[in-house]
């Protein structure tokens, strides 16, 4: 099942002046001067040592609610439903309809 691109919404947690778990330190200045550099940035797959794109980051903004974090919005670009089909049938135009069906996945082809 696939109309369009898949829209995505994931946040990345960040504590502005603390390390992070790679010990690095993030101040909230160079956190918020980063958000430009997300739009057009690409959604990657990382396999080894390749980087497959399988979409791109439209906006970014920080969320200071609870637990700080950068949202990011995108589109997968190559998305779209596997599904075990229950009931369909045939309409006057020969075109299959299915009535009833079961998502077995939600995924990528690459």
């Amino acid at each position: 099942m696939r109309t369009s691109n898949i829209k995505v919404e994931f946040t990345i947690p960040i504590r502005p002046n603390e390390p992070d778990l790679n010990g690095n330190i993030y101040t909230e200045e160079a956190i918020l001067k980063s958000l430009e550099s997300y739009k057009n940035a690409p959604i990657i797959i990382r396999q080894q040592n390749d980087a497959i794109p399988i979409g791109v980051i439209n906006e970014a903004y920080v969320s200071w609610l609870e637990q700080p974090c950068v949202v990011c919005k995108g589109n997968i670009i190559f998305g779209g439903t596997d599904c075990t089909v229950i009931k369909s049938h045939t309409n006057e135009d020969n075109v299959l309809v299915i009535d009833e069906f079961n998502i077995t996945s939600v995924g990528i082809s690459i």
